[in-house]
């Protein structure tokens, strides 16, 4: 948790984590801004690590981009995508209430919204590519990543009891906390809190980092007897192999895709149903120290 947190940013939290320990609506929505990452299986390393949708629940996911590829946003752009959730669909009337189908058409009038906020940044990473050379951009194959993926992301995908689901690990380095960006906000609930946070603090011992997985998500709102959870998530999809060590070759990434994909293509074919696919993820950069992340700055 960053040291110089404000008393309003205290208050607020406090408010939050009690919020979470009460009873909760039967509905909740969360923005993931963390780092993110998803790991292979040990057994299988060409598999990623995934989990089963308990029994009655759902999960309804918007995800700014695709698997193995990364996003890059910034603090400002986090709090339009909050604004945007929050008029979009929290405000709207008889929320709670909704049917997924309307839920449904609402989560998706909000992605594309979101994507109306990113779509600045594609342009402006297009023109960096136009005028770069390969040694001037950091990065350089996540950068292409992000432009030539643009045109697939922000996906909406409705997973339900049963229904496989590619596990995703989300974390931030202690010193990276700010009020809308490298957090899991609840926005739905009083104080909205950092899940993240609230977590991790069952947790024993020193951390230099903050770590939860979405099943561990998944899990804790079971426990509190929610039955829809609806997630915006713009945190990295970069593939790890299962110890977290990142891939370095771009081929090896879309070799990867390419399987995942086909594997799980025709495994929803040959069931006859489409709403398990697991295949498009939301992302963001990390610094090389810090697991790679970038982070765009205000012009």
């Amino acid at each position: 948790m960053n040291a110089f947190i404000s008393e309003n940013e205290i208050q607020q939290q406090s408010l939050g984590f009690s919020s979470l320990s009460g009873n909760l609506p039967k509905t909740i929505v969360l923005l993931i801004t963390t780092h993110g990452l998803i790991k292979m299986n040990k057994r299988a390393p060409d598999i990623p690590m995934t989990f089963v949708i308990p029994e009655d629940f759902t999960l309804i996911r918007s995800l700014t981009t695709n698997f193995g590829e990364c996003n890059f946003i910034n603090e400002e752009m986090t709090k339009g995508y909050v604004s945007e959730i929050k008029y979009n669909l929290l405000m709207s009337d008889d929320f709670e209430n909704n049917t997924e189908d309307d839920l449904l058409n609402k989560i998706k009038n909000t992605t594309n919204r979101i994507k109306n906020i990113d779509s600045k940044v594609v342009s402006m990473i297009e023109n960096k590519l136009k005028t770069a050379n390969e040694e001037d951009i950091e990065d350089m194959n996540d950068y292409r990543g992000y432009v030539y993926g643009s045109d697939r992301s922000h996906s909406v995908q409705v997973f339900h009891s049963g229904d496989s689901v590619t596990d995703k690990y989300y974390s931030r380095m202690n010193a990276e906390y700010k009020l809308y960006d490298w957090t899991i906000k609840v926005l739905n609930i009083p104080g909205e809190p950092d899940l993240l946070e609230y977590l991790i603090k069952s947790k024993r011992g020193p951390m230099s980092k903050s770590e939860i997985r979405l099943s561990d998500i998944v899990n804790f709102f079971k426990s509190k007897s929610v039955t829809n959870l609806i997630i915006f998530d713009t945190s990295c999809s970069a593939l790890t192999n299962y110890r977290g060590r990142y891939f370095k070759s771009p081929r090896t990434v879309r070799n990867i895709r390419r399987n995942v994909i086909d594997t799980k293509q025709i495994k929803n074919k040959n069931a006859n149903k489409t709403s398990g696919i697991t295949l498009k993820y939301g992302g963001k950069r990390k610094t090389r120290k810090h697991k790679r992340r970038l982070r765009l700055r205000n012009k």
